[in-house]
């Protein structure tokens, strides 16, 4: 069994907020998986978003996403 390598990344989600204030956590959660596309090299389909990390992002409205 392959070892499981964790990292920990700080996530820029400010080109979010140049979006539509109704749409801004949707492009957040775009920016999040184009993120991990370029950073850990795999190819888009293989990308998930964790529940947590979702409904993190979702909790507050759609105008202010955040990831902490």
């Amino acid at each position: 069994m392959a070892d499981k390598l964790e990292r920990i990344y700080t996530v820029p989600l400010n080109k979010a907020y140049d979006y539509l204030r109704t749409r801004r956590t949707e492009r957040a959660v775009k920016l999040l998986r184009a993120f991990a596309v370029r950073h850990m090299k795999v190819h888009e389909d293989n990308v998930r978003i964790s529940a947590g990390v979702n409904a993190l992002m979702w909790r507050t409205p759609s105008r202010s996403p955040r990831a902490g």
